[in-house]
């Protein structure tokens, strides 16, 4: 008798021990799992975030928590929550360049450290709100294209003369920093009620009707 019930021990230990006892592996049933507790993801949709939680001792699994409030999922570098800044409506927040966030509608245009963000400056956000001698968009700012020197050169004898471009009187100035001549917009004779005139020295005149 006492054998019978050695050999039934036996027999119940060895099946505990195949069917996966407390060997410390993941239960292969656990479904959604995920590796480290308290990392966060945004859900599939984006509506929520997902949050690694232990659900045994052998299972991690995501579980989602739905954003309220009009919020959707924002996630910045590795952590994910429900938020305002981007997500939802179409609004991109990760990015690696800012034409990833070029169509964002909630103004956060510009690509910062792996974010969308609103432009550094309001100075402009296309080369369409320059022109002159500046007319480049470069991270908010208006500033002169290195690559083309001054956009309309003029003579070093021209230098201090000016000329009439439209309505607009214009003065052929150094540009140090491009080292040429341009003929810079001096004044926009409209601006004060007046045409511009070259038929002697350049300047601005009331027109006489």
């Amino acid at each position: 008798m006492k054998k019978f019930l050695f050999l039934l021990l036996v027999s119940m230990v060895a099946v505990f021990i195949s069917c996966g006892g407390d060997d410390g592996d993941v239960n292969p049933s656990c479904n959604n799992k995920c590796d480290t507790i308290g990392a966060t993801q945004c859900s599939a949709d984006g509506k929520g975030f997902d949050k690694c939680t232990k659900e045994t001792d052998t299972c991690n699994i995501w579980k989602t928590t739905v954003c309220t409030g009009g919020e959707a999922c924002v996630k910045v570098g590795d952590i994910a929550g429900c938020g305002t800044d981007g997500g939802g409506d179409n609004n991109v927040t990760n990015c690696t360049s800012s034409s990833d966030c070029a169509s964002n509608t909630n103004g956060k245009t510009e690509c910062s450290t792996g974010v969308c963000s609103e432009p550094a400056s309001t100075g402009c956000t296309s080369n369409d709100d320059c022109s002159g001698d500046t007319p480049i968009c470069e991270a908010g700012a208006c500033v002169a294209d290195s690559n083309t020197g001054c956009l309309n050169p003029c003579d070093e004898n021209e230098s201090g003369t000016t000329q009439c471009d439209g309505d607009t009187l214009q003065t052929c100035t150094l540009k140090s920093d491009l080292n040429c001549y341009n003929w810079d917009n001096t004044t926009d004779c409209t601006s004060e009620g007046k045409v511009c005139d070259d038929m002697g020295v350049p300047m601005c005149i009331t027109e006489i009707k």
